[in-house]
């Protein structure tokens, strides 16, 4: 799982970097640094202006509270807890775009409607987290 969030974050860096390596040595015939900075400039850029991505590890339902635990864009574990009584809803939502295909845990909080998505790129947590959805539909 760890390697697929890597991949899904920075594949489209790489993508241009390869591209753009081609290019300028079928053209000038020599390697240049200064794409390899330019690069990871447009990355640090991308992760600061972006939402933060999260990715799904588990997901447990238990009486009225909510638990997730997700790994960041750094592969960082992290915990969050929400108490069913402050969501307007729990989602598992399909995402068939080219580029980005995943699945989804959304979360709409009551208090401001902020969205919260969290991708889920393994089959068995997949249909674990659509059958727990399923179960507990009744509460959101």
């Amino acid at each position: 799982m760890k390697n697929r969030i890597l991949f899904d974050n920075y594949y489209l860096f790489l993508l241009i970097f390869v591209i753009s390596s081609v290019f300028k040595y079928l053209i000038t015939g020599r390697n240049n640094i200064v794409q390899i900075l330019i690069i990871l400039a447009i990355m640090w850029l991308y992760e600061i202006l972006s939402e933060k991505k999260k990715y799904l590890s588990s997901l447990n339902i238990e009486n009225e509270i909510i638990e997730l635990k997700y790994f960041d864009q750094f592969l960082k574990e992290k915990k969050i807890i929400f108490e069913i009584q402050n969501l307007t809803s729990l989602n598992y939502v399909k995402n068939t775009w080219f580029l980005n295909k995943f699945d989804c845990l959304q979360i709409v909080k009551k208090d401001n409607s902020k969205t919260l998505n969290f991708k889920i790129f393994e089959k068995e947590l997949q249909e674990n987290v659509q059958k727990i959805i399923q179960k507990n539909k009744s509460y959101c």
